[in-house]
């Protein structure tokens, strides 16, 4: 599913509080916390959301009044829009990116949250668990981590000679569950995980070389704790 028709799957999502508060008379008011830049790309995900719940019957103007914040990911930024948002006393908040959630929940415990683009939202203590989320929010995870393991799966299928890789992912939270799925990869294929935990970047034999190395590490931050798998 295209990230902009997932979007719209949120309009559902959001559309929930608003009913659950509605009135016969009055204006819902939704926040909209974007930790992402506002791009041509970035506006058409915010712009299918708005489509699909006036699809549902809320409209921006009639029933429904929109507060939109972007940060571009400033941590900053982040805080201080959240602070904004939630004095406004919205009925319900939408959140892109883990960065936001962290600052909304932080202002409040109470106000409703629909969140996405989180890859880990248990282990980030937005939500208790997937079922049963508990709290003020409640969304869409993009990332499972047990996907690592299909990843090695397929980097096997497409360069056989590798021998070692490095797994070093964005977010450091969800770093042992990735660890634990490629391990098990490893094994249940009849190789060996050497558990061996290392700081540099390295790429064994294949078709990744210490080019590929060096531009991860750049990407996800010289301070990340890295896995070392062999085949």
């Amino acid at each position: 599913m295209r990230r902009r028709e997932f979007i719209t799957v949120l309009g559902g999502a959001v559309a929930w509080p608003l009913a659950a508060r509605a009135q016969q008379s009055g204006v819902r008011r939704i926040g909209v916390l974007m930790g992402v830049a506002d791009d041509p790309e970035t506006k058409g995900w915010l712009a299918a959301f708005h489509d699909r719940l006036e699809q549902l019957g809320w409209k921006t103007g009639r029933n429904l009044q929109f507060d939109e914040r972007w940060t571009a990911g400033d941590p900053e930024r982040n805080r201080r829009f959240a602070a904004e948002l939630i004095g406004m006393r919205p009925d319900v908040v939408f959140a892109f990116s883990s960065i936001a959630v962290e600052a909304l929940q932080h202002e409040s415990r109470s106000v409703p949250i629909i969140f996405t683009a989180i890859s880990d939202p248990v282990g980030s203590g937005f939500v208790q668990s997937l079922a049963r989320p508990g709290g003020n929010a409640t969304g869409f995870t993009n990332f499972v981590p047990t996907m690592a393991a299909k990843w090695l799966e397929v980097l096997k299928e497409i360069a056989p000679p590798v021998q070692h890789v490095t797994n070093r992912p964005l977010c450091g939270r969800i770093l042992p569950t990735i660890i634990r799925a490629s391990v098990a990869c490893v094994r249940s294929a009849g190789e060996r995980g050497s558990g061996t935990r290392d700081t540099g970047d390295r790429v064994g034999n294949g078709r990744i070389g210490a080019r590929g190395a060096r531009r991860l590490s750049r990407a996800a931050g010289a301070d990340r704790e890295t896995k070392r798998l062999s085949f």
